[in-house]
């Protein structure tokens, strides 16, 4: 199960036992009322419980994300980094082929001179 249904989950079942404390209160009246409060206090202590649970559940999402964040910064820095050093190197071969074509022409040209053509 995934953390957000996990807290979906658990919201349900807080909002469940809520009810049954409005609930068990009407039904019972003031007769019981001293065994409803017991009850209550046992209920509001377990959601209580389930708040703090939901709570550190988005304190560590939280925390994941802020770290993913992190870790795209430094993945995006190097990956620019790697581009940046191909493209210099793209140009560097681009130049040097360039220059040994020019050289080429006219080792041509002098070929061609050569043979009086």
């Amino acid at each position: 199960m995934d953390v957000v249904a996990e807290i979906a989950d658990l919201k349900r079942r807080m909002d469940t036992l809520e009810a049954a404390v409005r609930s068990i209160g009407a039904i019972l009246g003031s007769s019981h009322q001293r065994s409803v409060e017991i009850d209550v206090s046992g209920l509001r202590s377990d959601l209580a419980a389930i708040r703090s649970d939901i709570a550190d559940m988005w304190a560590d999402i939280k925390q994941d994300l802020i770290a993913l964040h992190d870790e795209l910064a430094v993945f995006r820095h190097r990956a620019g980094e790697q581009l940046n050093a191909l493209q210099a190197e793209m140009l560097r071969e681009r130049d040097i082929i360039r220059c040994e074509m020019i050289e080429l022409g006219f080792r041509i040209d002098r070929l061609l001179d050569k043979d009086g053509v």
